[in-house]
């Protein structure tokens, strides 16, 4: 299934959203049978958000044995994991080499990666990265990854790393996954899971001040000045992130990866894109993290690599809205 640019996204109409979902989830009901695994009973009533809270808590209980919870603002939540074990929030089959070769040593990349604060939360964006992404840079050189990004044409990586700044020295261009593809556009992955909204956090005094002084000036010449009010601004920073280093970076393809069954951030995706320029429209992707978990999972026929994605798709049970 070929990625949407988020132009051609916009002119879906629900119906056909729902069309491209089933599509891809008569695939992933391949999968699971192939697996020999039972998918939980529907669940469609409820806010997906809900729903997939509610599944990684019984995932940690009933899959990685794990009865205690971790604490979130004074609070234990039954999706977080205890302090120590984060790296249970690794799959299986590669967490040791995951953990060893990209988390530790750094990967490709060749620097030790810093995990954020949240990385015990099984719902963690970051964790995710790493679980949809990470076998696949023990290739580098193939093509799957382009692939399973929505690149139109085969082409080669030539580098690959995680949560980096694609600015050297910039914080604010820091991205989840940094792909250098051989004779093409890089690719800068920005992940996203049970979000609601592209942001979050409180509005203070210095969101205001990098609003005020670096956001407005890079990106006001390409955006409706109304996603400049303050507190649009602190709702879609993490968007606002990748877009400056789209237009500081003009060789580069973003990539934004969420589930599509989270309708809710969908819907906001949509809205808030229509008040971008329509070039730099053209030059943001958003994909399926399904659609990108069955890509990878049909690009090799090893067992053990199957055997991940199967695993990534039970434990985000992302197979519908």
């Amino acid at each position: 299934m070929q990625a949407l640019t988020l132009t051609e996204a916009m002119k879906l109409t629900p119906e056909e959203w729902d069309q491209r979902i089933q599509e891809s989830t008569g695939v992933v009901r391949e999968v699971y049978e192939a697996f020999g695994m039972i998918r939980p009973p529907e669940r469609r009533q409820r806010m997906y958000r809900t729903r997939l809270l509610e599944h990684l808590a019984e995932y940690k209980r009933d899959v990685l044995k794990v009865a205690d919870c971790g604490q979130w603002r004074n609070t234990e939540l039954p999706h977080i994991l205890p302090p120590g074990i984060e790296r249970l929030n690794l799959l299986e089959p590669y967490r040791e080499w995951i953990w060893g070769e990209i988390v530790q040593k750094g990967g490709p990349g060749g620097k030790p990666l810093e995990l954020p604060a949240d990385f015990c939360h099984l719902n963690s964006p970051q964790a995710m990265a790493l679980n949809l992404f990470g076998p696949a840079t023990m290739r580098i050189g193939s093509d799957h990854l382009p692939c399973a990004l929505g690149y139109p044409q085969p082409c080669l990586v030539r580098k690959v790393t995680f949560f980096t700044e694609t600015i050297p020295g910039d914080p604010l261009s820091y991205v989840d996954l940094h792909v250098s593809v051989a004779g093409d556009f890089d690719a800068f992955v920005h992940c996203f899971c049970t979000d609601l909204i592209f942001g979050g956090g409180r509005l203070n005094a210095e969101r205001i001040r990098r609003l005020q002084m670096v956001y407005r000036p890079k990106l006001a010449p390409y955006m409706d000045p109304r996603l400049f009010e303050p507190a649009q601004f602190c709702r879609h920073h993490r968007l606002m992130r990748a877009l400056y280093t789209a237009v500081e970076r003009p060789d580069t393809r973003l990539v934004i990866v969420f589930p599509f069954a989270n309708t809710r951030l969908r819907e906001k995706s949509l809205a808030l894109v229509r008040g971008l320029d329509f070039i730099l429209q053209q030059r943001i992707h958003f994909v399926d993290t399904h659609e990108i978990a069955l890509a990878l999972f049909h690009a090799m026929y090893d067992t053990t690599w199957r055997q991940h994605y199967a695993d990534f798709l039970k434990k985000y049970d992302i197979e519908s809205p």
